[in-house]
């Protein structure tokens, strides 16, 4: 039997608000500021979109890291951070868009929209 430990994520917010499906559906469509833009607005309220499986002072560690990540400019760790703690949300985000929505999280940061 092996005793090898399970690295199991904290935090994953299992639903998809309704404003972020809105966000989505305007950044689908020409002439709009795309997902960058969708980027900036979920980091605006990321901190308080809390998981209802994590207490409030674990899910501020996460955001911490998070904020880690984002302050080395690490976007494909923040963009796994995303995927893994918004599983459903990021979905609505394709692929080849996430690029884009990361570069606006980045600008958020960078703006100090990031917060608990």
């Amino acid at each position: 039997m092996s005793t090898a430990s399970v690295n199991v994520t904290r935090g994953i917010h299992t639903g998809i608000p309704g404003y972020f499906r809105g966000w989505c559906w305007t950044a689908s469509h020409p002439g709009t500021t795309g997902y960058e833009q969708v980027g900036y607005q979920l980091a605006g309220v990321i901190g308080h979109e809390i998981p209802w499986d994590i207490e409030d002072d674990d899910w501020t560690q996460e955001i911490n890291e998070f904020k880690t990540l984002l302050l080395n400019d690490d976007k494909d760790a923040a963009l796994n951070w995303l995927n893994l703690h918004y599983p459903m949300m990021m979905k609505l985000v394709p692929t080849k868009r996430r690029q884009q929505l990361i570069i606006g999280v980045v600008r958020a940061f960078e703006d100090g929209l990031i917060d608990i």
